[in-house]
């Protein structure tokens, strides 16, 4: 029996290999550098309307509403996690929302965006909020002993933030604000680049996905600039980048598939290990989905045109084996390791994978919605607008 799921999986990996043996090309990363048209705003049957109207009841809410403090989790033995705790994700969420909204909310969070790059540039250490100032998003009491300690174990350099920036001013087509910070952008890139942050395909990186669609971002901004030579760098970094993530992506897949366990010790070395490379050890109760972390339509597509027949593998593996990833508060199938819930990024990163990656049709993303975490939830506005995007993308 044991033989013959070895020769299965071999067969499979072999089947694979000759797939992307197919496809290997060198990557033109021009193509994933080219700025997509300005949003047009579609017209989208009467069926979507209800999603589209709890979309804007969302963003109005947080828009015209008082300040929210960042959220607060904690799952287990895995620790506190704080959420909506940048200015970076506000941006990129509330961005991502404007061509479903009416024009009146339209130019309001044009102002409120405006402001908040003002007060928080997130492309700077500035833009970390602070836990303690605004109405609690919590549903249960938060002392101030719950918000001492350290917010993460691990930081992404501001840098990151760039795409948000950019996503700002194409999705509502304000680039003088995101211009008058150019400097300010261009330092935080030679910040990066003098960081020394390199991608290692053999151990992947929690922010992998973040830093390529921020070099993206900052080739588009710095070509407007006309700044060519910063252009160029980024651009040179972005293609080896690229190759990284791909390399990383095809890695692992043959080892998703679930083994048989002789016994229970098996299985959790297993599962501590990643579940054969689906898991990012961060710590040793904490996991993520990093390569679907912070994925955006031009990282999707370089792994779709590079490293499809691994993406099916692992987006396979969430179908097989994890059915309720989708759920506020879901309980957490076979990967539990002692938290009794998952981060809300791991449904977000999934989610994210399903309409980027797999383009799965919207009355099916609409299904994965399900309920905001908590108020001012920007993942779950980020949720509604890419399923409305998938819905005005059908013929």
């Amino acid at each position: 029996m044991n033989a013959l799921r070895l020769l299965a999986a071999a067969m499979l990996a072999l089947s694979a290999a000759g797939s992307w043996a197919a496809a290997e090309a060198p990557i033109d990363i021009d193509r994933y550098l080219a700025e997509p048209p300005a949003p047009i705003a579609k017209p989208l049957p009467a069926a979507w309307e209800p999603l589209r109207a709890r979309l804007a009841e969302q963003v109005r809410a947080l828009v015209e509403g008082p300040r929210l403090a960042p959220l607060r989790m904690e799952i287990g033995l895995a620790g506190c996690e704080f959420f909506f705790d940048h200015s970076g994700q506000t941006v990129l969420s509330l961005s991502l929302a404007a061509r479903h909204l009416p024009p009146d909310l339209r130019g309001k969070l044009a102002d409120y965006l405006e402001a908040e790059i003002r007060k928080y540039p997130p492309h700077t250490s500035g833009c970390w909020y602070p836990i303690n100032e605004g109405r609690r998003r919590e549903n249960y009491v938060v002392t101030d002993e719950l918000l001492a300690g350290s917010r993460r174990q691990a930081l992404a350099h501001p840098f990151g933030n760039v795409y948000a920036l950019w996503a700002m001013a194409h999705e509502l087509d304000c680039w003088p604000p995101v211009a008058e910070r150019w400097p300010e952008i261009r330092d935080s890139y030679r910040s990066f680049r003098e960081s020394g942050w390199r991608l290692d395909p053999a151990k992947g990186d929690l922010f992998a996905n973040r830093y390529l669609a921020a070099l993206v971002a900052y080739v588009r901004i710095a070509r407007r600039m006309n700044e060519p030579t910063e252009a160029e760098a980024a651009r040179r970094q972005a293609e080896e980048l690229a190759a990284g993530i791909v390399e990383n992506w095809r890695r692992d897949s043959q080892s998703v598939l679930i083994p048989k366990f002789e016994n229970v010790v098996e299985f959790d070395r297993w599962r501590g290990e990643g579940a054969g490379g689906f898991f990012f050890r961060v710590s040793g109760h904490k996991a993520k989905v990093a390569r679907f972390h912070d994925l955006t339509p031009e990282v999707a597509r370089l792994v779709a045109d590079h490293a499809l027949p691994a993406a099916k593998v692992y987006l396979d593996f969430v179908d097989r084996s994890l059915p309720g990833w989708y759920l506020a508060g879901e309980e957490r199938q076979f990967h539990f390791g002692e938290n009794y819930v998952d981060y809300p990024d791991f449904a977000m990163d999934i989610f994210l994978a399903k309409a980027y990656l797999e383009k799965s049709p919207p009355e099916k993303l609409a299904g994965w919605v399900d309920m905001p975490w908590c108020a001012g939830d920007l993942y779950y506005i980020e949720k509604l607008a890419l399923v409305l995007d998938a819905a005005a993308a059908m013929p």
